[in-house]
């Protein structure tokens, strides 16, 4: 993990990190969308975010929090970081209070700030917040393939599992799985098109979540979401194949692979959203073939009145 402010740049070598700051409002919004929250901050790895206080007012009665302008020019913001290998001693630039985590580690960090200052250089006790830095979310169907199945077969549940390790209450995911079916011959080539859509579509608005009789979260981070295939019925007599494949979402997403609501957040920084793979080994497509009860044809053989 590395930390950047406008004017300096440091890297972190554990997972407990102190920097100096304050607080003094417990519901302010800082820049419209960062907000005081009473809650451990999850973020996605590898993913850049940063953390702002809000300024002691009595010093900086001219600062603007929807721009983050006008800090008082008395203000001493400090940074001092705390590795198992002891304080190294860095301090921030004059006049900042914001600090940036560069590509950080999966772990959990404790960041604690106190507000200083040059009129008469108290400070109070500080405040603390925990971010806990998890993997991004992968995915994977479950459900194995069916190729040689004679006559129509029922519907089949096709089971998706998502990884990811947070909290009911943040599990909501955005991805969509389609379906191609197509009548096929014995070479298992192409004959017809008959169907190309989603069968489910999440989109970032509108993700799944556990509210959804489909999804179960778990504890242990290995969510499922379950959805019945079609009816896998021959078609026009012909070997049929239904193709279900696990993709992103059409709209509003860079990249392939799954989008959760953290690691939607996560991107804040990035200014769009980044798909995260699908996961290594991941199983992303579903394969059906129905094929037509072979018709035993009759018997022929030499009559016996051949030779009258």
């Amino acid at each position: 993990m590395k930390t950047n402010t406008k004017k300096s740049v440091l890297k972190l070598a554990t997972a407990v990190v102190v920097f100096l700051f304050a607080v003094n409002s417990v519901n302010a919004q800082i820049l419209i969308n960062y907000q005081n929250v009473d809650e451990t901050v999850y973020q996605t790895v590898g993913k850049d975010f940063r953390l702002y206080v809000l300024p002691d007012l009595v010093y900086s009665p001219d600062y603007e929090a929807a721009t983050n302008d006008n800090l008082g020019a008395t203000a001493r913001w400090g940074w001092e970081w705390t590795y198992s290998e002891g304080d190294d001693g860095s301090t921030a630039p004059v006049n900042e209070n914001w600090v940036e985590i560069n590509d950080p580690a999966i772990g959990s960090y404790v960041f604690t700030v106190v507000e200083s200052n040059t009129v008469v250089g108290c400070a109070d006790a500080g405040t603390t917040r925990n971010v806990e830095v998890i993997a991004a979310p992968t995915a994977t169907i479950l459900t194995d393939d069916i190729t040689d199945q004679c006559g129509d077969l029922a519907a089949q549940d096709i089971i998706v599992r998502i990884s990811e390790n947070v909290p009911e209450l943040l599990a909501a995911y955005s991805f969509r799985i389609t379906r191609l079916v197509q009548t096929i011959d014995v070479s298992d080539v192409e004959i017809d098109e008959i169907t190309s859509d989603n069968l489910v579509n999440f989109p970032l608005v509108g993700k799944v979540t556990p509210a959804a009789d489909e999804f179960v979260w778990a504890a242990d981070g290995n969510h499922t979401y379950t959805i019945a295939s079609d009816a896998l019925d021959i078609v026009n007599g012909e070997r049929t194949r239904y193709t279900y494949t696990l993709e992103t979402v059409e709209a509003g997403v860079v990249g392939d692979g799954i989008v959760s609501a953290i690691s939607q957040k996560s991107d804040f920084l990035a200014g769009q959203v980044n798909a995260s793979d699908f996961g290594v080994g991941a199983k992303t497509e579903l394969v059906f073939v129905v094929n037509p009860q072979p018709v035993t044809g009759p018997i022929y053989h030499i009559p016996n009145s051949f030779g009258l």
